[in-house]
């Protein structure tokens, strides 16, 4: 029996499925101002005031997402987190309008870039 057309079909699979999904960088740092996606892409609004911390708060209470304006180069990562979404949001909340980091494993698809969120804080300079 021939087994050669067998495993020639597999390994084209593993290629054609490494290829389609998404894989984990290393983790990163970055660091910005953490700001509502939604407020910020569509008005330009960052949590900067305790005014508009207000209005990025109520976003996310509707189900906007998070993301962190890189500091050099104005890239807007997308956050996450394996946690739920209230433990996540209580995680973050606390770093609105503030010069913060984030660190986890970052993942790029068609110029999209997502974070999943390991470890926040406040930068201290």
């Amino acid at each position: 029996m021939n087994h050669r057309p067998t495993l020639v079909f597999v390994f084209l699979a593993a290629i054609l499925l490494a290829n389609s999904t998404s894989t984990a960088q290393k983790a990163i740092t970055v660091r910005g101002e953490i700001v509502d996606v939604q407020s910020y892409v569509k008005d330009g609004l960052k949590p900067s005031s305790p005014a508009k911390k207000e209005a990025a708060l109520e976003s996310l209470k509707h189900g906007s997402m998070l993301g962190i304006l890189e500091q050099k180069t104005g890239k807007l990562y997308l956050l996450s987190s394996a946690a739920s979404d209230s433990a996540f949001t209580a995680m973050i909340k606390p770093y609105f309008g503030l010069k913060s980091f984030v660190k986890g494993p970052c993942y790029n698809r068609s110029g999209a870039r997502l974070i999943l969120v390991e470890d926040v804080g406040k930068l201290t300079k």
